[in-house]
């Protein structure tokens, strides 16, 4: 479904200013924008817990989470390696694909997106046939993957399990976003937390989301 709930935004904030409030907007740092995003406003009580970015700006990762809990993280990751144009080619076709609010993807299409999902999610269930037991098990399970419109722009989401021996395990939301007209160049914005604290968090993911204004249109 189409994401239509607006969120009002009390202001800007810079690089210098601690973010922490009801529905403040986040722009990015001086004389930068995040990618394709031009703001998104974050859920209430939350703040920025890390920033890194290259010096020369071929990659940004900016992370936020709650005041109260940082073991939930919502990152916004302008990955700056570029995917190889057969990559950029297929998943801009398959997000032209996308005629109507949804479109479910088959595990042949998370086979073909290995690259586009990165080393970490490209790890998983579809690509990696190890057994879950064997030390080169797959590092995530995909739950589901999903093309659909956030604010008018088609984008990929992706929902899995992290697998980690012995540790609590946690749940993520990746969305996928083409950043530039060549589709070679790929944005995240990805929601994880532990189980027991996903769901509590969910809704306030889906409206910072809602509430994404795009620096300009992004091209299926």
């Amino acid at each position: 479904m189409e994401f239509t709930t607006s969120v009002n935004a009390v202001g800007f904030v810079n690089c210098n200013e601690q973010l922490i409030g009801d529905g403040m907007t986040f722009s990015g740092f001086e004389n930068r924008h995040l990618g394709a995003i031009q703001t998104i406003s974050l859920p209430p009580n939350w703040k920025v817990s890390s920033t890194s970015f290259a010096h020369g700006g071929e990659w940004m990762l900016t992370t936020f989470a709650p005041q109260n809990d940082p073991r939930v993280e919502l990152r916004i990751f302008c990955r700056g390696d570029k995917v190889t144009v057969s990559d950029a080619n297929y998943f801009a076709t398959l997000l032209r694909e996308l005629t109507g609010q949804v479109l479910v993807l088959k595990p042949e299409h998370i086979m073909s997106l290995r690259n586009v999902l990165g080393p970490t999610i490209g790890d998983n269930q579809y690509i990696n046939l190890n057994p879950p037991t064997s030390r080169y098990a797959a590092r995530c399970e995909i739950l589901q993957g999903r093309l659909l419109y956030v604010q008018g722009s088609p984008v990929m989401m992706i929902e899995g399990l992290f697998i980690e021996s012995g540790e609590e395990m946690t749940k993520f939301l990746n969305v996928y976003i083409n950043v530039n007209e060549a589709d070679q160049e790929i944005q995240e914005v990805f929601y994880q937390a532990p189980i027991p604290l996903y769901s509590q968090y969910y809704r306030q993911i889906r409206m910072a989301l809602e509430s994404i204004k795009w620096l300009k249109p992004v091209s299926g």
